[in-house]
């Protein structure tokens, strides 16, 4: 089977009525090397599907596709009734600095949720907004169990440049006894350009 003929047969099978075939279909595509933008429609049609397993897959697949044409969809699926696409389509948004994923991300992250991969990943999503306002919930994460999403939650904090971002790493240096965590906070204040100054140094 020719080049062609494989688009042809994943597209028939995309639109097809057999929400199995459309399953596997999706995950041949997420699991490719790419070139995903060729069946975009059948995609975004799947994505709608009132299958939820179709549904999931298609925003999955949606969600390795840097277009703005998807954002609509991506927008729409911050309702659906599936928690997991909801939470895939609001750090997907934050790709393209899409200020409707913002309330999702933040449940996300104060509800610590059990799912730990989408912790993690839904702080590194807030994060690329950079903004200051956000940075209590950042704050908040620095105390978290979880050393993923404290770390996390530095690197956030690391892209603010501002001045009461640093004053909050340098309140956690001070606290934090994990030396890891505590590396990563002096790699973060060290970014800031700024010399901080010991006690030492101060006499």
């Amino acid at each position: 089977m020719n080049d062609i003929d494989t688009v042809d047969c994943i597209k028939k099978t995309l639109k097809s009525r057999d929400s199995n075939k459309k399953e596997i279909a999706l995950y041949t595509l997420l699991h490719g090397e790419g070139g995903n933008n060729i069946y975009l429609d059948e995609i975004i049609t799947c994505a709608g599907s009132s299958n939820d397993k179709v549904r999931l897959v298609a925003i999955m697949v949606l969600s390795s596709i840097n277009l703005k044409k998807i954002v609509p969809i991506l927008e729409k699926s911050l309702n659906d009734k599936l928690f997991k696409i909801r939470s895939l389509a609001a750090i997907t948004l934050a790709k393209y600095k899409n200020e409707k994923a913002i309330p999702a991300l933040k449940a996300i992250i104060i509800n610590d949720i059990r799912d730990h991969s989408i912790h993690k990943r839904a702080i590194e999503a807030l994060g690329k907004y950079k903004r200051e306002d956000l940075l209590s919930i950042f704050e908040q994460m620095l105390s978290h169990r979880r050393k993923a999403s404290k770390l996390k939650a530095i690197d956030a904090i690391k892209q603010i440049h501002s001045e009461k971002a640093l004053q909050l790493l340098i309140c956690s240096e001070k606290k934090e006894t994990d030396g890891n965590i505590l590396s990563r906070i002096r790699g973060a204040i060290q970014s800031f350009n700024i010399k901080i100054k010991t006690p030492d140094t101060d006499n």
